[in-house]
């Protein structure tokens, strides 16, 4: 929800603020980067830490940092505000990959990596929403108002409701052993087979999710009573691959639902070149997602399972680089996706194109180091 929920904010707030739209475009994706940088570190430190210890400072630092974006005067104190949450709960997906490598075998993180799915894919469409229907109400700086409510909400239950994982530290921090740790996970052919092409997928849809504002509002002038249900077209499908996943992972492995993934993928890429013969509408660019997002929702269970069973012992390390990699790219295709030239369907046909391409020469890549998984 972090990321999501003030996503319809970022088109108006350049009239708020009385700045050019490319800060607002820039902070998004600074606010990715931050993000997907503090997965790097919370990733890092789970090893030595507690993980309730670890969630709480988390919360803390997210909690002052949606603070000062809620009461920000101008944009440069707004990006510090970002910032500073996204410091704060980019920890929220790695420490919740680590929660369940403790606990859970390989096809129990499958099965309940579906729970998390269904939400994960019903948030692109219900957190903007929620947000666009909070400035139509009352004003923007209550999105920050309500999700404040929501991380001391959360901090009560987790200390009421959620046991410690890991009670008892059996290693102290040292340098060396986290940089070799880092160096095994990064110089193993299985983790570059699965995450390259789970960030290329993860990476572009949530980088639409957060440019549909720009695209059907600010471009194709849909009301902003009804923009965000636009995200619907995608959501659904994500969610139903990712409920069929775990049957796909039981079925196939790991290894096997994402070769499956990629050739759904392809069918994206066939309806992106014949929507090219015809003048762009939403639907031109929603079509073909419906595919992709399709397969994002096969790819992202069997990529937590294929990854955490192969590097059960770097966990932390492995579930801090899985958002890493996905948020990261997501970044970038905000800052892409927002620039490009919607009058024509060739830039995002490209960019498909790519993404898919890279999905069909890793098959035998999977094969020859993962076929294990």
């Amino acid at each position: 929800m972090s990321v999501k929920l003030s996503a319809p904010a970022l088109p108006i707030l350049q009239y708020k603020f009385h700045t050019d739209a490319i800060y607002l475009k820039i902070a998004g994706t600074i606010y990715l980067f931050a993000f997907s940088f503090a997965q790097l570190i919370y990733g890092a430190i789970s090893k030595y830490h507690h993980r309730r210890h670890m969630i709480f400072v988390s919360l803390g630092i997210g909690c002052i940092g949606t603070l000062i974006s809620m009461i920000s005067p101008n944009v440069t104190v707004f990006i510090v505000g970002r910032i500073i949450e996204a410091l704060g709960l980019g920890g929220g997906s790695t420490l919740c990959r680590v929660l369940m490598a403790d606990k859970l075998g390989k096809h129990e993180i499958a099965h309940v990596t579906v729970f998390f799915g269904i939400i994960y894919s019903a948030n692109p469409f219900v957190s903007p929403t929620i947000g666009q229907y909070i400035i139509i109400l009352l004003s923007w700086r209550w999105i920050f108002g309500l999700f404040l409510v929501l991380i001391i909400v959360y901090w009560i239950l987790t200390y009421f409701l959620l046991e410690e994982t890991k009670p008892i530290l059996d290693q102290k921090f040292s340098f060396p052993h986290l940089l070799r740790s880092y160096f095994d996970v990064l110089s193993h052919p299985v983790f570059w087979t699965y995450i390259l092409g789970f960030c290329l997928y993860v990476g572009l849809m949530i980088g639409y999710y957060m440019a549909i504002p720009f695209w059907y509002y600010e471009h194709f002038g849909v009301s902003e009573k009804y923009y965000t249900f636009l995200a619907l077209f995608t959501a659904v499908p994500n969610v139903i691959a990712y409920y069929s996943g775990r049957f796909f992972v039981k079925k196939h492995k790991a290894t096997g639902t994402l070769r499956i993934a990629y050739l759904i993928g392809i069918l994206g890429l066939a309806a992106s070149v014949v929507l090219l013969f015809f003048k762009p509408t939403p639907a031109s660019y929603i079509i073909p997602l419906i595919f992709i997002a399709f397969s994002t929702g096969l790819i992202q269970p069997s990529t937590s399972s294929g990854l955490l069973t192969q590097f059960r012992q770097q966990a932390g390390i492995v579930s801090a680089f899985i958002p890493i990699f996905g948020v990261g790219m997501a970044g970038v295709m905000f800052l892409i996706l927002t620039n490009i030239n919607l009058n024509s369907l060739w830039p995002f046909t490209l960019i498909l194109f790519i993404i898919i391409g890279f999905g069909i020469l890793s098959r035998p890549w999977l094969q020859k180091h993962a076929s294990h998984l």
